[in-house]
């Protein structure tokens, strides 16, 4: 049914091939989804592959698409449209010539699209994502699908197996590091002799660093102005001097995050309205924000922003998490500081001052009794 049947090679020998190729993509996600696309694409001597990642309701978290350009051909919109068709099955389905209307009526598919497999990809009992194989070359003589069913089943599995171990193995270097990450950010807020905006500079490059994102920013909440002031920038902009360095509270996303004491996180930065509005997150290819209440006994003591390039993960979500509200503490912290310290000058000062009226006292006593005397 495939020229001949497999493309350029049986599907004995491909799953064979599949197989021993799983020790090298076992640990690296990316570099396996590619590979794999590439695989199969080659199998089924078809014009595009797509391993789709996304979650029970189609939202798709990745996208890896053979060859390279096809993005062009397959949006993310068009993937989530496709996936939402097959999704009330757990088994693969196949649109040929015949079946393409009913393709073409629910997605809108392209016209020169045709002969298209859609197959769910499982980790467990989990679905995880789906495969997606367009314009499959097709014998005109075969009398069954079944073959080529059969074979892609078989290749499923391995996929779902392969990310599994891939993923399992990233998301635990991944821990590791975040670990790593957050003892580092305790070390620089256990540094009680620094000023509050050292901490606060020294912890937000620690997240730039350790978490590789574009951007980490700490606002400071003013309560006699009722506005967060800027304090720490990291990565892509460094200067806290900005016509931008106040925000007054409830005003965009992070005046709103300070007013609601609840974080936001969205890694649709580009099409999230509450984030979007700002130039250059377009510009700069921004994907995800996080914002975070820095809540210390539940009093806002500022926001703690956070742009990337990349996903956020859960991880780094929780960790962030974590971090924010030691920074919290902190800021809390060296504000309780700076209070005592200006009281002790304060009571200082009202010392100094009944001491020199004291002074001043004893002076005109003793010049009235000299007065006395004489």
């Amino acid at each position: 049914m495939i020229k001949p049947f497999g493309g350029r090679r049986g599907s004995e020998f491909f799953i064979m091939d599949f197989l021993q190729k799983f020790p090298a993509q076992a640990l690296d996600p990316s570099g396996a989804e590619e590979a794999l696309c590439e695989d199969i694409r080659d199998f089924t001597n078809s014009k595009v592959c797509a391993i789709v990642l996304h979650d029970e309701n189609g939202k798709i978290s990745r996208a890896t698409l053979t060859p390279k350009g096809s993005h062009e051909l397959l949006t993310d919109i068009l993937l989530e449209k496709m996936i939402y068709v097959s999704a009330g099955t757990s088994s693969i389905k196949m649109w040929d010539i015949p079946d393409k209307k009913q393709l073409l009526n629910e997605v809108g598919i392209p016209p020169d699209f045709f002969n298209i497999l859609s197959m769910p990809l499982f980790s467990g009992t989990s679905r995880i994502g789906t495969l997606l194989i367009v314009n499959i070359t097709l014998d005109v003589n075969a009398t069954s699908l079944d073959p080529l069913f059969q074979t892609m089943d078989m290749i499923g599995k391995i996929i779902g197996l392969v990310l599994k171990n891939a993923y399992f193995y990233q998301e635990t270097q991944e821990q590791l590091e975040l670990s790593k990450f957050m003892a580092e950010i305790g070390q620089i807020l256990a540094y009680s002799t620094s000023s509050l905006m050292v901490l606060l500079q020294n912890s937000a490059e620690a997240i730039v660093r350790c978490l590789g994102v574009s951007l980490a920013r700490i606002w400071v909440m003013d309560d006699a102005e009722n506005v967060l002031e800027l304090q720490a920038s990291a990565g892509l902009y460094t200067h806290i001097g900005a016509d931008q360095s106040h925000i007054s509270i409830g005003k965009d996303a992070i005046g709103i995050i300070a007013r609601e004491s609840k974080p936001y996180i969205t890694n649709s930065a580009q099409t999230d309205p509450l984030v979007n509005h700002t130039d250059w997150v377009k510009r700069d290819g921004i994907i995800a924000f996080a914002g975070y209440p820095l809540l210390a006994e539940g009093r806002v003591a500022g926001v703690l922003t956070i742009y990337s390039k990349s996903i956020l993960t859960r991880f780094m979500v929780d960790s962030i998490s974590t971090v924010s509200y030691s920074i919290a503490i902190a800021i809390k912290n060296k504000q309780v500081e700076k209070m005592r310290g200006q009281a002790k000058e304060e009571a200082d000062r009202v010392k100094e001052a009944a001491l020199i009226a004291k002074e001043e006292a004893d002076r005109v006593k003793e010049a009235a009794l000299t007065a006395k005397e004489e």
